[in-house]
């Protein structure tokens, strides 16, 4: 991790000290999962559906609360109505993933001017359940229904656990053309 990850990481113990575990936790498990190498497989992925927050009050609480909920040094996601309102108002579209009891296990974000998809979160209850990756083809779905033939996202350089999953699930990788901190992903929405 680069210092300002560092910094993040600290800080989200002192803010959250009840997730002190799972923070460590989830460091370790990006330190030490081993990269894969095979394809993801995509029909054994949960169903999901995104939901669109918009101006529906309640839903633009709940992300915002899992946003706050979820503190990483890699997640750059709205931690307050306001933030969130201000992203929506330059064109953001943000959208809470829903599994099939109801429960909102994630978010996506996606924006249309740069043709980036960004703030992928998952819940911490419900990592490693596939979540992330079926919400990932749920969002590039809609993309490709909507006319996109393409879509990116920034990854940070530190967080192999994420390049690992883009790569097995057909992304390609290339460093970032202006930051050295950060990794470049592109898929073909036909892909």
């Amino acid at each position: 991790m680069n210092h300002y990850s560092n910094f993040r990481f600290i800080l989200g113990i002192l803010i959250h000290p009840s997730q002190v575990w799972l923070r460590i936790r989830e460091f370790r498990r990006i330190a030490f999962q081993p990269p894969s190498t095979e394809r993801v497989p995509t029909d054994e992925l949960p169903d999901v559906e995104l939901i669109p927050v918009l101006s529906d009050k309640l839903l633009q609480d709940r992300l915002v609360a899992l946003y706050r909920r979820n503190p990483s040094p890699y997640v750059h996601g709205p931690k307050s109505i306001k933030q969130l309102q201000e992203a929506l108002d330059g064109g953001i579209r943000y959208f809470l993933v829903r599994n099939n009891d109801g429960e909102y296990v994630g978010a996506r974000a996606f924006d249309p001017t740069k043709n980036m998809i960004q703030n992928a979160v998952s819940d911490y209850r419900h990592r490693q359940k596939g979540y992330y990756l079926a919400s990932g083809l749920e969002l590039r779905r809609l993309l490709a229904s909507e006319g996109g033939t393409e879509v990116q996202s920034n990854v940070m350089r530190s967080n192999v656990r994420v390049q690992r999953t883009l790569r097995a699930a057909g992304w390609t990788l290339k460093p970032h053309p202006n930051n050295p901190d950060l990794i470049r992903a592109t898929i073909r929405l036909d892909s």
